[in-house]
């Protein structure tokens, strides 16, 4: 789990340092693919390594601005960014599970559609929601 974290916090750091400005929108996130990959392969029980490196990547981005929010308000958004992104990628590989089974998702077309519905879509789109509304 504190692989996965490291790995997770390393991608996140790396997606940062793309950004125009910080605390702008990121144009890539690899480390959406690598918790949904991470749950899909490894299992669910891998989940507080993805929240570890969420929350210590919210910690960083919170405690690097301008002007910094107290660090108990950092800890508590960080803490609730990191559950929000672990149900969505927790969540989603459930939904892949059920929706395309276990087997080689790239095999059928239909498979194929959807992976890119559910896993890069949709699943992306509620941790993104759902980090968002953690910072509000």
């Amino acid at each position: 789990m504190l692989v996965l974290a490291t790995v997770y916090y390393a991608a996140a750091m790396f997606a940062r340092s793309l950004a125009d400005q910080p605390g702008t929108v990121m144009p890539v996130w690899p480390a959406s693919g690598i918790s949904l990959a991470a749950v899909f392969l490894l299992g669910y029980e891998v989940w507080p390594g993805i929240w570890l490196g969420e929350f210590l990547e919210a910690m960083t981005a919170l405690l690097g601005e301008a002007n910094p929010p107290p660090v108990t308000t950092c800890i508590a958004v960080a803490a609730a960014i990191g559950v929000a992104v672990t149900v969505a990628y927790v969540s989603g590989t459930f939904l892949l599970r059920r929706f395309v089974g276990r087997q080689n998702l790239l095999d059928r077309a239909a498979d194929v559609f959807k992976f890119v519905l559910l896993g890069a879509m949709l699943i992306c789109a509620v941790s993104a929601t759902l980090g968002s509304t953690s910072l509000c």
